[in-house]
């Protein structure tokens, strides 16, 4: 669901783009394999809060009792390179290239002569953070299925 969101979203629709940060930063947080349920299947509900801490999101997650709320810092994965650098998994190189006005990135691990090689392209995106984020997607995927 983060991938096709990554690939239909306007650049200009900043509503949209802190949904996919927010659902983002949740599959980053867990780190097992087992992706939660609300990451891809519940629609995030979330608002912008000033407080004490400055800008938090507050993003609502069902439980059987009820709801829980987590608030956290919003990072702006959607449109910070430094950002996507931070989630990088280890050991993959990341390429990125304009073709006919769109952004695309080739994301690869090991050597094209061992049978180990993996890649992954993101390609048609309108923006090179876009572009990057669905790449960086692909190999943390990639990463939790083999691991």
């Amino acid at each position: 669901m983060i991938l096709k969101m990554i690939e239909t979203v306007d650049p200009a629709d900043t509503a949209k783009l802190d949904e996919i940060d927010a659902r983002v930063s949740a599959y980053c947080r867990h780190h097992d394999k087992k992706i939660p349920e609300w990451v891809e299947r519940w629609p995030l509900e979330f608002q912008a809060r000033i407080g004490v801490g400055g800008n938090k999101w507050r993003v609502f997650v069902p439980k059987e009792n009820g709801e829980m709320v987590i608030w956290w810092k919003p990072i702006k994965y959607t449109r910070s390179r430094d950002a996507l650098k931070a989630i990088r998994p280890d050991g993959w190189i990341f390429d990125i290239n304009w073709m006919s006005g769109n952004a695309y990135c080739s994301v690869s691990k090991g050597k094209f002569s061992y049978d180990d090689f993996v890649s992954f392209l993101a390609e048609d995106l309108l923006t090179e953070e876009l572009a990057e984020l669905h790449a960086v997607i692909q190999a943390i995927a990639h990463e939790r299925r083999t691991s």
